[in-house]
């Protein structure tokens, strides 16, 4: 992804749900031609929505999705929209949590005898605590 970061951070940048760039401004920003393969015969691949392109994880990462218009030489890259409410309740499958994540949910359930679901909204409530008191990166 080296070669795709200055695109990668410059979509960071965009608040914008939908950003459009030619293939002459992704160029501009990544100091380099795009390769012939990403308006060639194989493009679709090129700009295919793959992890296991580096090109493609600039966008991936930043739960952005890659839609290219290839007469017009644009792609529109989109990220999803915005969730505006949440459920009363939300079912987390333990086994997708990292075990530091299990550690402190135990820990906190024994030394306040609260239950799992009142635990895990403390951390997270404590996490993004912790994340507004500290300067962005």
């Amino acid at each position: 992804m080296y070669h795709y970061r200055p695109l990668r951070d410059f979509l960071a940048a965009r608040g914008d749900r939908s950003v459009c760039l030619s293939f002459k401004e992704i160029e501009d920003l990544i100091g380099r031609s795009l390769p012939s393969s990403a308006s060639g015969a194989v493009s679709r691949q090129w700009w295919s929505n793959a992890p296991s392109h580096s090109q493609a994880r600039a966008w991936l990462s930043l739960g952005r999705k890659a839609k290219l218009n290839l007469a017009a030489r644009m792609v529109t890259f989109s990220a999803p929209a915005p969730v505006t409410s949440l459920p009363d309740t939300i079912v987390i499958d333990t086994t997708d949590l990292h075990p530091v994540a299990i550690r402190l949910l135990e820990t906190i359930i024994s030394q306040t005898r609260l239950s799992a679901e009142v635990a895990a909204a403390a951390l997270l409530n404590s996490a993004a605590n912790d994340r507004q008191a500290k300067p962005p990166l």
